[in-house]
């Protein structure tokens, strides 16, 4: 075989190239060990995924994913510049031993390294394995030692390949017994004896021809069913990367509208937004061709991030945002098997494992798909329409004046409530549903109004405002406007130096210390803050106050209306949510605690919120969850006033005002 010389200039990013050499090289060292040594980071995945669903479901306030997010991105940045500080600690001294011109000679008896100042001369049987990329050649001496030129640099009558072939000739014609030059710890590193009947493995060349859509769709399928498919039949035609965005966007388009009914129509306005769905494929197959070594080309990470698009929003739909932790196991799955493709086709393609840039492209499409769902970011690719103009006018018409008549009927219910008794104060009850699209608060306040209505006589001078979807003509309508009206006519009515006004609020809450007031057929949607609530309060004149508000967070009410005057009940703290406002219940947790169960049996109200705040503790502990934590301001003038009004004979039951 004749001899041959190779003369190489090495810059920096051949330092960079041999330095990825050795971690691939690394890796699968690794990989020949057993089973569980390359399944061990995904078994550690898993176990975080599973580790995270758990404390989301245990600790929801403390642990919630958009922290987690934040915490990730927060370390593999620290990772990273930590990284990049060492390889640059390490970057190769203009006068080293790498830079420069190197000039290597092969004969059949050995191998000469020339550099600026040395000069080694190494027997075949110290070569260990010869592996190559489409641009360097690699001689392994070593566990973590290479010799490498550039492919660039060979003679031009000779071909990488057959230089390769050249070498591997010399190697196994000069190779003598392994026991003789391979020492104890080359052997034990896993590293393979020179033999001349096994050459080592070379990398493949580039893909001469592209394959056929077919034939990269075919191999896509059996990627699917977890078959190896031939690498050249993953190049990512142009053809082929048009079909399978098609289908993506027609599964997204297929499951997106299922959430709309029979007459939903195509949003053609909002076509536009679907760009939002190609930036994030997009960055995603940058982010899985970046991050890959060797660096596998953008149109072959953008084949499978598309192959793998139809999974993710098959996920994305199935999986809410919250739920219980079956749904999350299922999520679990779902990223458990696009991390898998992933991994299949990167090795595939690239011949390497790729767990940085597989890892790395799952938890940034996860992060994508958790802002999408919290900043409403999902293109719209369906609406429902409106009926015609003309009907749509009506509507809008008969909108304007159910609104309007909310004033005249809140006057007319307080015209026909009596008067209070005179020598002794009477209770007069205001009970508010904000939310109008689940029926549990309306039905709710009406609890509250028969509880109190028994315990102090106010069941007829008792007014509901109430949002309801399922009937908006039962009761006045629960809005901020009406609410204060509400109040004003009844400071004009009642003795309010005398009487009590006994306000129950059940809605949605929010730790800004508002709740949520909407009513959908008529389309408002205002919240009701603490401030905003207590002047009203203080503008009507109304003198005593018990106020029973059932919302989460609903704590953050309390320091805007206390006073010496006013009782103050919560069902949660201002930092806790509340349970039990989901639409299959008719009264939250905390209504049927208070109102259901202890009010009518308790002696006062003090003992009625002890008793419903034991209840709760034991239903939270019983069942896992975080405590409410339900709050109470007894201002000391209005608990002394109620003993009046507890201690007084129950008149016989009357019907609420509507």
């Amino acid at each position: 075989m004749e001899s041959f010389t190779v003369i190489t200039n090495l810059g920096p990013e051949d330092w960079k190239a041999l330095l990825r050499a050795c971690g691939e090289r690394a890796r699968e060292n690794l990989a020949k060990g057993p089973w569980y040594h390359r399944w061990m980071p995904f078994i550690v995945w898993v176990a975080m995924v599973a580790l995270v669903v758990w404390l989301l479901q245990l600790k929801s306030r403390l642990f919630n994913l958009e922290s987690l997010l934040i915490s990730t991105v927060f370390v593999f940045g620290i990772v990273y510049a930590m990284a990049w500080r060492q390889r640059r600690a390490f970057r190769p001294m203009e006068s080293g031993a790498f830079l420069g011109t190197t000039t290597f000679q092969f004969t059949p008896e050995h191998f000469v390294v020339t550099r600026a100042y040395s000069t080694a001369r190494d027997q075949w049987a110290l070569l260990c394995d010869i592996t190559r990329t489409p641009t360097h050649v690699f001689l392994w001496i070593d566990a973590a030692s290479t010799y490498c030129f550039r492919v660039a640099d060979l003679p031009p009558s000779l071909s990488a390949n057959e230089a390769v072939r050249r070498i591997q000739t010399f190697r196994a014609a000069g190779a003598v017994a392994p026991s003789a030059i391979v020492s104890a710890p080359a052997v034990e590193a896993g590293w393979p004896a020179p033999t001349a009947t096994e050459p080592p493995e070379v990398a493949p060349d580039p893909i001469a021809t592209k394959p056929s859509v077919i034939q990269e769709l075919r191999a896509l399928l059996r990627m699917e069913i977890h078959r190896a498919p031939d690498p050249a039949h993953l190049w990512g035609r142009d053809l082929t990367l048009a079909l399978l965005s098609i289908l993506a966007l027609g599964v997204w388009a297929g499951i997106d509208r299922l959430q709309y009914s029979s007459d939903a129509r195509i949003f053609w306005y909002g076509i536009s937004s679907i760009s939002l769905l190609a930036v994030g494929a997009l960055s995603l197959a940058w982010l899985l061709s970046r991050l890959s070594s060797p660096r596998v080309p953008l149109r072959r990470s953008l084949l499978l991030v598309l192959a793998c698009a139809p999974i993710v929003a098959v996920a994305d739909w199935l999986v809410p945002s919250g739920g219980p932790v079956g749904l999350w196991f299922l999520l679990v799955l779902f990223v458990a098997w696009v991390t898998s493709l992933l991994h299949t086709g990167m090795r595939t393609i690239s011949g390497k494992f790729q767990a940085r840039a597989v890892f790395a492209t799952v938890v940034v499409c996860l992060a994508m798909i958790a802002v999408g769902r919290n900043y409403y970011m999902a293109p719209d690719i369906w609406y429902e329409p409106d009926s015609d103009e003309e009907a749509s006018a009506e509507d809008d018409a008969a909108m304007e004046q159910l609104l309007f008549e909310q004033a005249s009927r809140i006057d007319a219910n307080i015209a026909r409530m009596p008067s209070g008794e005179a020598g002794r104060p009477s209770t007069w009850f205001v009970g508010f549903a904000g939310y109008g699209e689940q029926r549990v608060f309306a039905e709710e306040i009406g609890t509250a109004s028969r509880a109190v209505g028994a315990k102090f006589s106010s069941l007829n001078r008792s007014l509901l405002l109430v949002n309801d979807r399922r009937d908006e003509q039962k009761f006045p309508l629960a809005t901020v406007s009406a609410l204060r009206h509400t109040l004003l006519s009844l400071g004009a009515r009642m003795n309010k130096q005398d009487d009590v006004l006994f306000l129950a609020l059940s809605s949605h809450g929010s730790e800004d210390a508002t709740i949520s007031v909407n009513n959908e057929s008529t389309m408002y949607w205002r919240d009701l803050g603490a401030k905003e609530l207590r002047a009203m309060l203080d503008e009507s004149g109304i003198r005593w106050r018990v106020i029973v508000i059932s919302a989460c967070y609903s704590g953050s009410f309390i320091d805007s209306l206390r006073d010496d005057h006013t009782i103050v009940i919560t069902a949660a703290a201002a930092d806790r949510t509340s349970f039990g406002c989901s639409d299959d219940r008719d009264i939250t947790e905390f209504g049927d605690a208070f109102y259901r169960q202890a009010l009518p049996k308790a002696p006062n109200l003090r003992a009625a919120f002890d008793a419903a705040l034991l209840d709760i503790a034991q239903r939270e502990r019983a069942e896992g969850r975080e405590a409410s934590n339900p709050q109470a301001w007894f201002g000391p003038l209005m608990e002394a006033k109620l003993k009046d009004l507890e201690a007084a004979p129950v008149p016989p039951p009357a019907t609420a005002v509507r």
